[in-house]
Formats: C-alpha cells, structure tokens, sequence
C-alpha cells in the first residue's frame, strides 16, 4: 500500500503537518520495491528531513523483497552520503537482494563492504551470500565463504552446509559434496533431506551409483524419511551407472515407502534401462506410467524410442512415434535421430526417408546425425540416388550450423 503511503505523505507536507522520521521509515516499509523506497527518500530528502539508518534499513528491505540488488546499491550510497551508519541489517537484507537477483558478485561486494567497515557478520550474512554463489554454480566461491566462516567463527548451519553442497553438485564436485556431508556430522550440524537429495544429485551426476544408493540406505539410520527428489535422483545414478536392475530396485523400494513416483522418476527409470538396452523394460515403464495417468513427455518417448533403436525394435519405435501424436507430445531431434537410426539398423530405407519428410513438414530442422543414420539406410539397400540427395542435404545441414556458430 505504498501508494497510500506516498498520498499521504505529500499530503502532510501540503498541509505543513511535520513528520518524522519514524513515520516516513513506515511509509517506506509499506514499498515494494527498491525504486518506490528511493523515490519515498528523495521526498524525505526534499522536505529537509534526514533519514537515519531505520530508514534506510527499511528502503534496503524493500530492495529484498524485490530482489532489487541495483536499487540495493543506490541505497547504499546514499546512505554513505547522508553519512549513516551502515549495520548488519542493511548489509544481510542488500545480500538477501543479491539472493533473489542472482548476482552474486555483488553479493559478495556487499560482503567486502561489511570486512572493511568492521560490521559484525553473523549465520545469516553468509546463509544468503552462499546461497547466492550455490544458484550461479560458483562451488569454489562457496567453499572460500564456509572457510571465511571458520576464521571468523561463524558456526554453520544446516542451510549453509547444505548450499554449498548444492553448489558442489551443479559443479559435478561430488568428492566435495560428500565430504560437506561428513563434515556436517562433525560439527554437529543435523543434515536434512535437502541435504542428503544434494549429495546423491551429486553422485548421480558422476554415476557413482554405489554411493548414491550407500546414501540411501544412510537415511534410513539418520531417521531421515527420503522424498521423490531423493529416489529420483538415486535412480538417475543408477542409470548413469548402468545399472539397470538397482534402478528397478529403487523404485519398488519407493512405491513399499507408500510413495507415488512421478514422471521424473519415470524417466530417471526408463534412460537407466535404455542405457542398458533393455528396451522390454522401457515399454514396460511406459505402459506403467499410462496407467498410473502420467502422462509422459518428450524425454520419456526418446528414451524409450532409444531402447527400441538399441533392441533393434523398429516397428515399435516407429509405435512409440506414433503414440506421441495421440498424447500431444511434440518429438524433437533426439526423438526423430532415435527412430531413423531403428529404420537403419533394420534396413528399412523408406521409413528412414518418410520420418526424415516429416521432420521438414514439422519445421523440426535435420543435423548431420540424423542425415547419417537416414544415408546409412540408403546404402544398407544400394540406393546410391538416394544417398546422393542425402549427401546435398547434409551438406546444407552443415552449412546452416556453420553459419549459426558465426552468429554465435
């Protein structure tokens, strides 16, 4: 209601009714956002009052809510300007800024603000500030924070740990991230399933299926109940791993924990089988999932599709292709690659070539890939005119990706 406030504001001074700075601090509190708090300042400013850093605290809090980092540091320097104190709240709720805009650079000069200036940091100041590197990836940028903790005797928390762990994951750090873990244990901080989906997420990215599956079985000894998040992600290591059977295996012991997989769980499942060439299971999945109501999406279909090309299953890939129209599920590059080279392998030459028209029908533009496994087809049957059009159209193919890195 900072329209209210700013009505009434410029109505008190109309009327020359003097207001304080604890009234405009309110008035300011009621923005939402960094440039409505600026602009409520600037009124301040204009009728000769002095905002105190209650003031500013509360335009800095506007900024967060928007996650207004760039209003964050206008307020900023008008606060060195007005010369006013500069505390933990206004360096926790800039950061906090930093948070919700994803700019942790700035985060992180906030921070160097609070060391030069000798503010007190406390759990919160670094909670924000890793989670703000844990978002843009920058693992290394969180493992300096957690040590900058530690020579500043900040003790972490469960958040802080379970971020940078977070962050190791998108790093494909996982030595890191279970090492975060362990250490979470001795310094007696509790890990929670957040903490442990970051660690498994980070196994499964390096297919380090055992260690993802021992994590698992952790749980159970933490009295920590896993999620979906969890189960899904302990199957994608397994299928990483190619193991295709622990990834089944996972999922029964999902469905006896009473819980309801869903479509990523499917789809963890059914790449870990199609990785594995068991393309019977994949079609299993994928009726399962059918009658259980989920529907399934472009990922599912290219796996299984996949399968079926590893199984050297043609017609069912061409099925499964089929089946995607009937459920509105738009096939990509991988979908059309993975039926054209089942048309391939089998020899089917006018398959190849229909699937390959339909492709240009749809605007769903060919790469090299695709016109290789299509030529393939073509000379498996002896069809060199074919395989001479073929060849023209890659060469086109070609050129339009040379001419999209250019622009690049």
């Amino acid at each position: 209601e900072w329209e209210k406030a700013s009505q009434i504001f410029s109505v008190m001074a109309q009327r020359r009714v003097k207001s304080d700075t604890v009234a405009c601090s309110a008035a300011i509190s009621a923005c939402q956002s960094g440039k409505k708090a600026l602009h409520m300042i600037d009124l301040m400013v204009q009728n000769v009052m002095e905002p105190d850093e209650i003031t500013f605290n509360a335009a800095i809090n506007a900024c967060k809510k928007a996650g207004g980092w760039v209003e964050a540091l206008h307020v900023f320097n008008a606060m060195l300007q007005q010369i006013v104190k500069i505390d933990m709240i206004s360096c926790n709720s800039a950061i906090s800024a930093c948070d919700k805009g994803r700019t942790w650079e700035i985060a992180l000069l906030f921070l160097g603000v609070m060391v030069q200036n000798q503010i007190d940091s406390d759990a919160v100041t670094y909670n924000v500030a890793i989670t703000t590197c844990e978002m843009a990836g920058e693992w290394k940028k969180t493992l300096q924070l957690l040590k900058v903790m530690a020579q500043g005797k900040v003790e972490p928390s469960t958040v802080t740990l379970t971020a940078a762990m977070s962050a190791c994951e998108k790093g494909d750090k996982w030595q890191h991230a279970l090492f975060l873990l362990a250490a979470m244990q001795q310094v007696e901080v509790t890990p929670n399933v957040i903490s442990y989906s970051a660690a498994i997420s980070a196994c499964s990215n390096s297919g380090r299926w055992q260690d993802a599956l021992g994590l698992l079985s952790l749980l159970e000894q933490a009295d920590v109940a896993p999620d979906v998040v969890i189960y899904a992600a302990t199957i994608s290591a397994c299928g990483n791993g190619q193991q295709w059977q622990h990834a089944l295996g996972t999922m029964s012991a999902m469905q006896e924990a009473e819980l309801s997989p869903n479509i990523v769980v499917y789809d963890a499942a059914i790449s870990a089988c199609e990785r594995a060439e068991q393309w019977q299971q994949s079609l299993s999945l994928l009726t399962r999932m059918q009658h259980a109501d989920i529907l399934p999406n472009v990922i599912t279909y290219s796996a299984t599709i996949s399968a079926c090309e590893k199984g050297r299953q043609w017609q069912l890939a061409i099925f499964c292709l089929s089946e995607m129209q009937t459920d509105v599920v738009l096939p990509n590059l991988i979908t059309y690659h993975g039926a054209i080279s089942a048309c391939e392998k089998a020899g089917k030459w006018q398959h190849a070539l229909c699937l390959l028209a339909v492709m240009h029908q749809v605007s769903c533009v060919p790469r090299g890939v695709v016109y290789n496994a299509a030529i393939g087809a073509c000379e498996k049957a002896e069809h060199s005119q074919w395989v001479f059009h073929l060849l023209v159209g890659l060469e086109l193919s070609a050129l339009c990706e040379l001419q999209l890195l250019c622009l690049w």
